[in-house]
């Protein structure tokens, strides 16, 4: 099993400001991701933006995720 990291998950409201912000351990971008957008769908919030350290791995607005 690979290596945890430990991405930021920044919980935006409609204006883009951040929320608040969740710790995400995770093996890689894709499963920090996934974490990232159930928290995005059990919240009140607008996007979600994932970041490993100061790169941008993901951004997610709600109202495009919607099935």
């Amino acid at each position: 099993m690979g290596e945890r990291r430990s991405y930021r998950a920044y919980l935006l409201g409609a204006g883009d400001d951040i929320r608040s912000v969740t710790i995400i351990d995770a093996t890689d971008d894709a499963s920090a991701c996934l974490e990232a957008d159930n928290l995005l769908r059990h919240s009140e919030f607008a996007a979600v933006e994932v970041w490993d350290e100061q790169r941008v791995v993901w951004h997610s607005d709600r109202d495009k995720n919607v099935a």
